[in-house]
């Protein structure tokens, strides 16, 4: 049985219509549960040694969830209010200097709460020390040094976009550039970097993307590759790379039909399709974004639209790529 994957145009181009109805004003990533303030050297450091990391948090059997200082948070919600909390105590924590030395030991301390541990605290602590080792001999230690290479560039012909840069760094060596494209997004966001050539600007495409464009209907699958997710069976990673090359296309579909960039398009998609997998009735979900989104009753579009209909829970091996 021959796996085919399929991207329905039409389906994409109906969503981005609905996308250009929300009126959304994107969020800032300045909350100061989760970030430091903006300057020229704490903030980008930290925010690349959090994203170098960011991927998934949860155990087989527990989430990576709780309540800290009377607020709750999930997964890599989480993740930044730990590292956050650390970080007001220790301010250069997350820098190269510091995460050179970094341990599990470490890792364990600071990405902890009642009990509940952050998943692979061993890989994590080595990831983040081959991003300060490769900071220190080719940036000075500063990966705002990285940024200024690159002149505001995604790719150059030099080889010194920001992109490109990135994938020396072995948490940022994801082919498809989840992490890379998510550190754009924050940088962008808070105006560290303003990139120039904008068409290379993507998706950073993980498990929580993937399902809600094969749910909908915007990736389409048959074969023995569908038969697997039905059925539960864990995918191999040439498969996982299909599914998610495929879901970056259709998702530029709808960016390029709604006229919203990927980074900003990638808040509606991951925020709701986040909540979307833990909550199936649309009108019980409620998100920090709501209150950024001008037409409601587009929003009522939209996550009916992204619940869709395929059954989607895809079985994925272990990477740190997402």
């Amino acid at each position: 049985m021959v796996n085919r994957i399929e991207i329905m145009r039409v389906k994409a181009e109906q969503l981005g219509e609905i996308v250009l109805k929300l009126r959304y004003k994107p969020v800032s990533f300045d909350s100061p549960d989760l970030f430091p303030p903006c300057d020229e050297f704490l903030y980008p450091n930290y925010v690349f040694f959090l994203v170098a990391v960011d991927h998934k948090t949860h155990h087989a059997n527990s989430r990576f969830e709780a309540v800290l200082d009377g607020k709750f948070y999930h997964g890599s919600d989480l993740m930044y209010a730990l590292a956050r909390k650390a970080q007001k105590i220790e301010p250069d924590l997350f820098t190269a200097k510091k995460m050179i030395r970094v341990t599990e030991k470490d890792i364990s301390r600071i990405f902890s709460v009642h009990n509940l541990i952050i998943k692979n605290p061993a890989e994590r602590a080595m990831l983040l020390r081959d991003c300060a080792e490769k900071l220190i001999e080719e940036y000075d230690g500063d990966f705002t040094n990285l940024l200024k290479l690159s002149k505001n560039h995604l790719i150059r012909r030099d080889g010194k976009g920001i992109l490109q840069q990135l994938r020396k760094f072995q948490a940022y060596a994801d082919p498809l550039m989840k992490k890379s494209y998510l550190l754009v997004k924050i940088l962008r966001r808070q105006s560290y970097f303003n990139p120039v050539d904008i068409d290379n600007l993507s998706f950073p495409v993980d498990n929580v993307l993937m399902e809600v464009a094969v749910r909908s209907g915007l990736v389409r699958l048959s074969g023995m590759l569908k038969e697997k997710i039905v059925s539960g069976e864990l995918l191999n990673e040439n498969e996982v790379e299909l599914i998610r090359s495929a879901t970056r296309e259709a998702f530029e579909i709808v960016a390029r039909k709604s006229g919203v960039s990927p980074d900003i398009l990638d808040d509606l998609i991951w925020t709701y399709g986040r909540a979307i997998r833990k909550i199936k009735r649309c009108e019980n979900i409620k998100t920090p974004l709501d209150e950024n989104i001008e037409n409601k009753e587009a929003l009522k579009h939209f996550l009916l639209f992204i619940a869709g209909f395929e059954e989607a829970k895809l079985n994925l091996p272990e990477t740190w790529y997402f």
